[in-house]
Parts: C-alpha cells; sequence; structure tokens
C-alpha cells in the first residue's frame, strides 16, 4: 500500500505535530498521502488535497487519526468503499482505533509490506417509522439507543423480533447493539462482551422495571423493531452516541444488518484479549 488518505480530527492537541511526523515517515517509505479536508492540505502542503470521490478511488487504505469518534466518522465516509481503515489513536487507547499513535512507524511499515490481516465488521441500518412512513435513515457500527430523553420518567418500549410481536419494557430505554459496540454502553447496562467477528446482535434493557429483564443475542439475520407505545415527553434516538431525532408516541425504529459492512486493517501485533484487559482493566481470579 503506498497511497494512503487521511481523516484526522485537527481539533485533537498535538494533531498538527502528528500530521508533520506522519509526512516525514511517509517520505521515508515512499507512500504518498492525500486528504479530502482542504483545511489539511492548508495546515500541511505536502498532503495532496483530492475531493468526492476521487479520494476514495485513488487511495489503497484509510487512515483515521484520532479517536474512536474519527474512526466513526471515517467509516460513514467511506459508504459502501472497499477502502479498508487503519486507525491510529492520538491520545488513549481506543476500541476501534487499535493502533496507538507511537506506533506510527510500525504501521506505515506494516502497509507497505503488507504485514497486516483485514478484519470483517459488520454495519447496521436504521430506519424511523412515523404514521407507516420512513423518516429518517441511518447507518451505524456501535450501537442504537432509544431512551426517554430528558423526560424524568420511564417509557414503555415494544421489542419484536422479524414477525414476532415482542414484549414491552417500562424502563429508560433499550440499546440494540453491533459486536463492534458490544463493550460500550451496552456493557455498561450490563450486556455482554462479543468479538467483533460475531454475527449478531445485541439487545440490552436500560434500568427495566423488572427483575426478569435480560440481554438478548440475536442473529443478524434478524430484524429488531423498537416502538415507542408510552413516554411522559419525546423520547430520543441516538446513534452511536449522537442525536438522531426527537421519537414521538407510536413511532417506531427499526434496525437491520447493512448490505456494507467494513473492513478494518489490523496489525499482526493486534490482540483483542489483551485489548480488553488493558482497556477494561479484565483480569481472572486474584485466587490461586
Amino acid at each position: 500500500m503506498k497511497k494512503l488518505g487521511i481523516k484526522i480530527n485537527i481539533t485533537k492537541d498535538d494533531s498538527t505535530a502528528f500530521l508533520m511526523l506522519l509526512v516525514t515517515e511517509a517520505k521515508k517509505l515512499d507512500i504518498e498521502l492525500f486528504s479530502d479536508d482542504s483545511l489539511v492540505k492548508s495546515i500541511i502542503p505536502d498532503i495532496s488535497f483530492l475531493d468526492g470521490d476521487a479520494f476514495f478511488n485513488e487511495i489503497d487504505a484509510l487512515l483515521a487519526l484520532g479517536g474512536d469518534g474519527t474512526m466513526l466518522w471515517s467509516v460513514y465516509a467511506i459508504g459502501g468503499s472497499e477502502v479498508p481503515v487503519l486507525g491510529i489513536n492520538i491520545g488513549s487507547l481506543g476500541f476501534l482505533t487499535s493502533v496507538a499513535g507511537k506506533d506510527l512507524v510500525q504501521a506505515l511499515e506494516a502497509l507497505v509490506n503488507e504485514d497486516y490481516f483485514i478484519q470483517d465488521i459488520a454495519l447496521g441500518t436504521i430506519e424511523v417509522r412515523r404514521k407507516g412512513k420512513v423518516i429518517s435513515k441511518y447507518q451505524f457500527m456501535n450501537e442504537v439507543v432509544v431512551s426517554r430523553g430528558d423526560s424524568p420518567r420511564v417509557v414503555t418500549l415494544s421489542l419484536g423480533i422479524d414477525h414476532d410481536k415482542g414484549m414491552d419494557y417500562l424502563c429508560d430505554g433499550l440499546i440494540v447493539s453491533m459486536p463492534s459496540g458490544s463493550t460500550g454502553h451496552s456493557l455498561s447496562a450490563g450486556g455482554p462482551i462479543v468479538h467483533p467477528e460475531a454475527d449478531v446482535f445485541v439487545i440490552t434493557q436500560i434500568c427495566p422495571h423488572t427483575l426478569s429483564a435480560r440481554p438478548l443475542v440475536i442473529p443478524l439475520s434478524k430484524s429488531v423493531k423498537v416502538k415507542v407505545k408510552k413516554s411522559a415527553k419525546k423520547s430520543l434516538l441516538s446513534v452511536d452516541g449522537q442525536e438522531g431525532v426527537p421519537l414521538l408516541e407510536n413511532d417506531s425504529v427499526v434496525v437491520k444488518k447493512s448490505l456494507h459492512g467494513v473492513k478494518i486493517i489490523r496489525l499482526q501485533s493486534y490482540n483483542y484479549y489483551e485489548l480488553l484487559r488493558k482497556k477494561l482493566k479484565w483480569s481472572g481470579s486474584n485466587l490461586v
């Protein structure tokens, strides 16, 4: 890989210094760098500017430089393209951006020498339906949350799987997570940790008013429907940590597996379980 695109969170501390380091190391390895952000081009003239489809048509891989938010932004930008993404973290170690900034040189050498592997990650799609019409659509990589929003009172949400009418929950909200998002909001609400390559949705209730509620793991081939049955105020749809649209009573959120996934570049040293140990301080019993 000799032609690399760049997506960077330019607001992060030391982002300009990191770009300059990237340019220096790329020249040593005869790598061409491209950006579709004119601001990046103005800061670092050595980076070529390409706009629109020309950007993704030209590059061999995309470098997402920042945090997990930058990684998500990069995945959205790719759309249905086959261009693989390598997340390089500027700051603390993230789950999606698995390469630390200090390992930049190692990462670039691995790309040039093709010493890496590709991990295929599934994405999800969302349709918000109101009175039988689709009013908005989204794509997500981590999770979709239907919650009570700013209301102090619980909501009644109906959960349906495919054509089954499902069940009702009196709760603060429901989380539908992709495997790659299982270590986020779903985990904090009591959901399981799921390997990113698993073909499943994880459905987790937020503060359900029942002792019998448990997280549910279902195949990605299924369709998930969350309907707002009763709410004191407008409920809220959140997509990958970003606000979507306010939801009214009888609105439905339909979640399915996307036809398009994303290809994530992993270095040979990548170890998902080591990442869990570091990020979550995951360990076994100390009684040995």
